[in-house]
């Protein structure tokens, strides 16, 4: 997963390319945070990352694992309030199967403080 936010003069808020070690967390690496009860169910990252011609951030560090299953971990990146222009948001995202109980859930959240 590569997240990409910008205003209209692209001036990135935030830019996540995963350079980070294969390991079995998310959290505490780069800004990651933990955000929530402790679930055992744990957003990893792993190798290797996601490509997608003609995408800039393609072929950059590893990417996020989610599990297969609900009620998992919710990590966070805070970033400063953009107060004025549009923000634009990008990114790549790969869905190997998902359980035929999957109804509801959510892989990525912008929100208003």
């Amino acid at each position: 997963m590569l997240l990409f936010f910008s205003d209209s003069n692209s001036q990135p808020l935030f830019v996540e390319n995963f350079n980070f070690q294969v390991r079995d967390s998310l959290e505490g690496i780069g800004t990651w945070f933990r955000s929530g009860p402790n679930t055992g169910k744990k957003i990893k990252v792993v190798n290797p990352g996601l490509t997608y011609a003609g995408y800039t951030g393609s072929g950059i560090g590893n990417t996020a694992h989610f599990s297969n299953q609900p009620e998992g971990d919710v990590n966070v990146v805070q970033f400063g309030n953009q107060t004025s222009g549009t923000v634009y948001l990008s990114y790549i995202l790969r869905v190997d199967s998902l359980s035929a109980l999957a109804t509801e859930g959510f892989n990525i959240c912008l929100e208003k403080n």
